[in-house]
């Protein structure tokens, strides 16, 4: 039987040591299924980006795929910033509005006679304010 010797992927820098101390925290407080939450796969894409997705999904633990797929997600639908509803008064009038978070999940709100204040605070909860 041969011996084998865990060896730790290299690191590249205290951002992907940081984003793997918080995975650890993380995942000390959630079991399985629970999914993991968007801004610790924000930042695994974004280092993956620069350093590779091997290496990070190495590091962090996570499936290489699943990560590379959120990759070309990110790629492909670049996340808006600024969006202006304009209202009629003090509500938006009729209107309907489609969100779809960096994970794919999709929001779909049909609105009438709606406050701005209470739309905006809805869509940030959803696709996870930064």
């Amino acid at each position: 039987m041969r011996n084998r010797i865990h060896q730790e992927p290299p690191r590249d820098g205290s951002s992907l040591d940081l984003v793997e101390r918080q995975l650890t925290v993380w995942r000390r407080t959630h079991k399985p299924p629970c999914p993991l939450p968007e801004d610790i796969w924000g930042k695994a894409t974004e280092l993956a980006a620069r350093l590779g997705v091997s290496k990070v999904a190495r590091a962090l633990r996570l499936d290489s795929a699943a990560l590379k797929r959120r990759m070309e997600v990110q790629a492909a639908s670049p996340a808006a910033t600024f969006v202006e509803l304009l209202p009629f008064g003090n509500h938006i009038g009729e209107c309907t509005l489609e969100v779809e978070s960096a994970g794919g999940a999709r929001l779909r709100l049909l609105m009438k006679h709606v406050a701005p204040g209470g739309l905006a605070t809805i869509i940030r909860d959803f696709v996870g304010a930064r």
